[in-house]
């Protein structure tokens, strides 16, 4: 399979719920290093984070670090 596979077939993909033949299908194309393939599959399990997603939990984690060890 030399043509990028289409969205409907990565999506079943994804979501577990293509053929064994597709998946075969799949896998082997994704085999061939195909960029394109590569970075939609990338991207549907690792979803992009804003810069700001973390700074609240971080924040409490900073104020706490010192008061559990004994820090003024």
């Amino acid at each position: 399979m030399t043509s990028c596979l289409g969205p409907d077939a990565m999506n079943r993909f994804i979501a577990g719920q293509a053929s064994q033949r597709e998946r075969r299908v799949i896998v082997r194309h994704l085999l061939t290093r195909c960029g394109l393939c590569a970075a939609l599959l990338r991207s549907a399990f690792q979803p992009p984070v804003e810069a700001d997603a973390y700074d609240d939990a971080l924040g409490r984690l900073i104020e706490a670090v010192p008061a559990q060890a004994g820090c003024s």
